[in-house]
């Protein structure tokens, strides 16, 4: 359906992200909508590793709970692990690398400090 324009302040060339895009950042906000998963993936910014083993202390959770939210972030495609003898690196994906720091970097421009 194609919405006509009905005022002379209506913008004639409105921008759209489009429906699939538009889904699958809605996915991604509802991902991170848990402060866990979100102060995870905060912590993998500027191409930074983080150990699994290192995540129990600033996030005061145990390691099944850990586990849990990467799992979930990794079966979304946005954090990748590497296995280093018995613990596992984590990373956000290639593809989430520019998009999460982005959407990080202007919630901080408007949310207090």
């Amino acid at each position: 359906m194609r919405l006509e324009p009905k005022g002379c302040c209506d913008p004639e060339n409105p921008v759209d992200m489009g429906s699939d895009a538009a889904e699958e950042l809605a996915n991604l906000f509802g991902l991170l909508a848990d402060p866990i998963r979100l102060r995870i993936v905060s912590m993998m910014t500027e191409g930074q590793e983080v150990c699994a083993c290192h995540l129990e202390i600033p996030l005061e959770k145990s390691q099944p709970t850990i586990s849990h939210h990467l799992s979930r972030l990794s079966a979304a495609g946005v954090v990748e692990g590497e296995r280093r003898g018995r613990w596992i690196y984590w990373r956000l994906t290639p593809r989430f690398s520019s998009i999460i720091p982005t959407v990080l970097g202007a919630s901080r421009e408007v949310l207090p400090a």
